[in-house]
């Protein structure tokens, strides 16, 4: 691909590309925010999330076709600009139809910033002509950062590559699942065409967050070590009067790596090429909290999770972490109710040194969907 030194008055695509881009993650966050509120189960309007799709397919298909017959279908004449804006709102599309069919739990909050550093420092290769030197080596270490999220998400979604190709008939929807890899190979292949001179900042950006998983999974591996010796003591013990999870519970700390830990496959993903695919009924409130943590999955998936059964995992997490309503079994999701009013009755009779209290709440279902609205309230 030729970049060619142009601003964006220079080039109305290319600058309609850049309009679009916060015009299409302002769609995704109003879309996101609303699937909070509504539920994630028996969606109406589901069309919606497919708007960011059209955007990235029209701009991308005008972007070429445009380029294409001015340059008699020369593709090497594409420019790299315009292929990076395509890129960017086909990622954004990415995250958008990952709402209503999710491969992916909810991220966690530092995947998010992540995610927005990695396509904030593609957006910035377009510009590399006019910035400052120092400049150039702060872009040049996020697209380091990209590069290893890009490669993560690749592995990950590498299951589905088949069904990527099988299903590009299909209206290319499924051409999604390809786009960790095209983004991989940009960054990349930016960084070996212009970043001669940032090879520092490049190396400095892959080599941060390696280093950070291997720490992750250094104390994971020792902490996990610390957890599965300690019930191995304590289910030896001959005299043993309590259940073993309350004795395990009064061992260990509550430190951060405890909680992940025991939170594996209960809150967070925790394997590679795993089934995402939710089942409704004898849920608890857990479900509704799943998240995507890669350091988590990275740990899980080379170290192994803990030996303790479920029952044991939810009773520690009860007692030590302040778990009690996000373990109750529940036949039902209760996101998208609320709590309207609460009205409290008490009648005192002190002559019988006796009280009675009378609680009424009223409940509020704020769920957009035409059917299915049943939800269960839990208390505790």
């Amino acid at each position: 691909m030729e970049t060619k030194k142009t601003t964006p008055k220079k080039d109305p695509i290319f600058l309609i590309g850049l309009i679009l881009i916060p015009i299409s993650f302002g769609i995704y966050l109003f879309l996101y925010f609303k699937n909070q509120n509504a539920g994630n189960t028996f969606r109406e309007n589901e069309g919606v999330y497919y708007i960011n799709y059209v955007i990235a397919a029209a701009y991308f298909i005008f972007s070429v076709f445009i380029y294409f017959f001015k340059h008699k279908f020369k593709f090497s004449h594409y420019s790299y600009k315009r292929f990076a804006c395509a890129l960017i709102l086909f990622a954004i599309s990415c995250f958008t139809i990952n709402i209503p069919f999710p491969i992916f739990h909810k991220f966690s909050a530092w995947v998010n910033v992540y995610l927005i550093v990695m396509h904030l420092a593609l957006l910035a290769t377009c510009f590399l002509d006019a910035l400052p030197k120092l400049l150039k080596h702060l872009v040049f270490f996020g697209v380091g950062l990209g590069t290893v999220m890009a490669l993560y998400f690749t592995i990950y979604l590498l299951p589905f590559l088949p069904i990527m190709f099988l299903g590009a008939v299909f209206f290319g929807l499924s051409l999604h699942l390809g786009t960790p890899l095209i983004l991989l190979i940009t960054l990349l292949v930016q960084f070996f065409k212009n970043g001669k001179d940032t090879k520092i900042a490049f190396y400095l950006g892959v080599a941060l967050p390696l280093l950070i998983v291997v720490v992750y999974i250094f104390q994971w591996n020792s902490t996990k070590k610390l957890i599965d010796k300690t019930h191995a003591t304590i289910i030896t013990r001959p005299d043993n009067k309590l259940p073993n999870w309350v004795l395990l519970s009064q061992e260990l700390g509550d430190d951060f790596f405890t909680e992940r830990i025991l939170k594996g496959d209960l809150i967070y993903e925790t394997h590679l090429f795993s089934d995402n695919w939710g089942i409704m009924g004898n849920q608890n409130s857990l479900d509704e909290l799943k998240e995507h943590d890669p350091l988590v999955v990275l740990g899980a998936e080379l170290l192994g999770t803990l030996s303790l059964n479920r029952e044991d995992k939810l009773k520690i997490l009860e007692s030590k972490f302040d778990l009690r309503h996000a373990t109750k079994r529940k036949l039902w999701s209760g996101e998208s109710l609320s709590t309207s009013t609460v009205l409290s009755n008490i009648q005192v009779f002190p002559d019988y040194r006796l009280a009675y209290t009378e609680k009424i709440i009223r409940i509020k279902n704020n769920s957009n969907r035409k059917w299915t609205k049943q939800e269960e309230a839990l208390y505790t």
